[in-house]
């Protein structure tokens, strides 16, 4: 059991309403043979993490379209207002292999799973990245062509940002965008670390340069996708994927940010984590999925 673990985090734009938290909180642990592992709830970013586990894709996949289902019930993006840029209610799902055994082939099945149910049965364009498509195209590519980076010059995002026909070719799902619900990017990848670092800093200028400089894309280290937003308390936070902490850890990635920062001046507060690793997700799981615990732990 244990070997073949599989997680799933799904992402969603709600991160200040508790009751609604709670209840898709619910939701996801509803299912037997599935599990939710962890929340990290932002409520600067107006977005919720929930991460998903179980060592079989069937039940994984149907507490993963289950929550997705509360969640379109329940938000309306329409009237969301963020300081994290969002292409649909439920933003983005990754599933991953957490464990020894479990595959990244295994985790592509699980995502086409559900992407076929929220497609056929919820009604939202999915849109298929990593080892979900045929390509192996990359996340930020769906992004960038969806309008997920230009939303908004200030740093705060209004509203629906697609309208109408889908910004790409849907791989399940209808073609045109409901601008209540919005497009759901879904993929299967190795685990990705997201990685915040924040600045004592209101400058979103400044901040993006040292954003871009940290980026792979403009020039910094391997596997590194950054955006600078607004946080709170009036500071602003690069907010980093690390597609291979085995060869940009943390540690690097905040070593140049620091350097970076002091170069323009401005301040460094902390890096944190929005998310433990798969090893420690593993035994969540099993604790709770063996009903030696029920809580679901959360940030």
């Amino acid at each position: 059991t244990i070997a073949k673990m599989l997680g799933c985090n799904v992402y969603i734009s709600e991160g200040r309403d508790a009751q609604i938290i709670s209840a898709l909180q619910e939701v996801a642990s509803s299912h037997r043979g599935a599990t939710c592992v962890w929340t990290f709830k932002d409520a600067a970013y107006h977005r919720t993490g929930f991460t998903l586990a179980s060592p079989k894709p069937a039940p994984l996949c149907a507490a993963v379209v289950a929550l997705v289902g509360a969640a379109l019930k329940c938000i309306d993006l329409r009237t969301h207002v963020a300081t994290h840029p969002r292409l649909g209610v439920v933003d983005h799902i990754s599933c991953h292999p957490l464990a020894s055994t479990s595959t990244l082939a295994t985790a592509s099945e699980t995502a086409h799973q559900i992407g076929r149910q929220v497609g056929r049965e919820l009604n939202i364009p999915v849109l298929y990245y990593g080892a979900a498509h045929h390509s192996g195209r990359r996340l930020a590519e769906i992004r960038r062509a969806a309008g997920y980076f230009k939303g908004s010059a200030g740093g705060v995002w209004e509203g629906s940002v697609n309208k109408g026909e889908a910004p790409l070719p849907p791989d399940c799902g209808p073609s045109t965008v409901s601008e209540r619900s919005g497009i759901l990017c879904l993929g299967a990848a190795p685990w990705v670390v997201n990685y915040n670092i924040a600045l004592s800093t209101s400058d979103l200028d400044s901040a993006r340069r040292i954003a871009r400089a940290v980026s792979t894309r403009g020039g910094g280290p391997a596997g590194v996708e950054a955006m600078a937003l607004p946080h709170s308390d009036g500071t602003i936070e690069i907010a980093c994927n690390l597609l291979d902490a085995s060869v940009t850890p943390q540690e690097e990635v905040l070593a140049l940010v620091s350097a970076l920062a002091e170069g323009a001046g401005v301040g460094v507060l902390a890096g944190y984590t929005t998310n433990k690793q798969p090893e420690e997700l593993v035994q969540i799981a099993l604790r709770q999925l063996s009903g030696d615990s029920d809580d679901v732990v959360r940030h």
